[in-house]
């Protein structure tokens, strides 16, 4: 995946880069909150949609206010991919974890009709809650935001019971072990 960054020289407003941070803390809320209801049908695949959209809104408003190109002449932004590679390049953010998670996050998120049902939630679990770590402390180093402070939430789980125990990965008896092939190729 290549990208073209371009640089403008003239000094930016700044009302599209708030308005995309204040969207993506909106979504990575909605997420939390779907996250922790007792009962919600498909909750990773709604969750981890609502996780990528509040990222990529936030990297493209970083991306923004550090004078990236982020709309293109069809007058849509760039893509997901390319605001995740274009915040990896930048010599100032430290990002290659969070990267990698959220490779693996948005491939499951694109991925997720094909498995009909399948249970990843261990490995969706994960990868969620690490999102959401990395989110908020993205959102401290990178905007002097708190991620529950305009809320007065304070630390909330990303869930109230991990939907698998610490068993499940040093047994050989994990929840994958009767998945398809698809299923055990993803983890």
């Amino acid at each position: 995946m290549s990208v073209e960054i371009v640089t403008k020289t003239r000094t930016r407003k700044y009302p599209i880069a708030r308005s995309l941070l204040n969207s993506a803390i909106a979504h990575m809320t909605a997420a939390i909150e779907i996250q922790n209801k007792p009962y919600f049908s498909h909750r990773y695949e709604i969750v981890s949609a609502l996780v990528i959209t509040a990222w990529e809104k936030t990297l493209k408003s970083i991306l923004y206010k550090k004078h990236f190109k982020i709309f293109k002449r069809n007058k849509r932004t760039i893509e997901f991919g390319d605001c995740l590679l274009a915040v990896k390049n930048q010599s100032d953010v430290k990002f290659d974890a969070t990267y990698e998670n959220l490779k693996l996050l948005y491939e499951y998120r694109n991925e997720a009709v094909h498995f009909y049902g399948e249970s990843l939630d261990t490995i969706i679990f994960a990868l969620l809650s690490e999102s959401v770590h990395q989110f908020a402390k993205f959102l401290q180093n990178q905007f002097n935001r708190n991620l529950f402070s305009d809320k007065d939430l304070g630390l909330m789980p990303i869930a109230y019971q991990r939907p698998f125990t610490p068993e499940d990965f040093l047994t050989p008896f994990s929840a994958s072990q009767n998945a398809s092939v698809e299923v055990k190729k993803f983890s």
